[in-house]
């Protein structure tokens, strides 16, 4: 099997000849082609010593779009266990930062004088929904039919909120410390 690095783009991978994966729909022109944002982990299955593998990429959408990672060959138990303990990872990661945002929800619904807890909250939510988005991206497993440009763009905007949030949360724990 392959471990396919996230590629943010359009691409038709063959192996020997076969197509085994392909994401989005790959073009010669911005209108021709069409990006998508899944993550794939083909099991090749062939008796040969070598492998020929052809990856045809397209990218006109995104700027830092292509292959950013090497992939990974090997035993496909191997690689499908890896890429599910990956995703298993991340959906822990996710519950965990959820549960911490609600937790400090319910802090500041006992105190409301102190508004760092709400930030921090907000904080904690909004990680929590970039992590479905990016890394295993959960969220494009779940919505296969998502939109790349809504998917990329809510990308950059959790990062950016996640962020401001952030810092109001710096802002109002350490209000002496930090300057406005």
């Amino acid at each position: 099997a392959l471990d396919l690095p996230l590629m943010h783009t359009a691409y038709k991978m063959w192996v020997n000849g076969e197509l085994v994966s392909e994401n989005g729909i790959v073009g010669t022109s911005r209108g021709s082609s069409k990006p998508q944002y899944l993550p794939k982990t083909p099991v090749i299955k062939t008796t040969r010593d070598s492998l020929d593998v052809v990856l045809q990429i397209s990218n006109y959408h995104h700027n830092n779009g292509g292959i950013w990672h090497g992939f990974k060959l090997g035993k496909s138990s191997e690689i499908i266990l890896s890429s599910q303990m990956r995703t298993a990872f991340d959906l822990f990661l996710l519950g965990a930062i959820f549960i911490m945002g609600l937790y400090h929800f319910a802090l500041y619904a006992l105190r409301r004088k102190e508004v760092s807890p709400l930030f921090f909250g907000l904080f904690c939510i909004v990680i929590s929904f970039r992590i479905s988005i990016h890394g295993s991206t959960i969220f494009s497993v779940i919505f296969p039919n998502a939109s790349w440009e809504v998917l990329v763009k809510l990308d950059y905007f959790t990062l950016y909120l996640g962020l401001t949030y952030f810092l109001s949360f710096i802002r109002w724990f350490y209000n002496l410390e930090f300057s406005k």
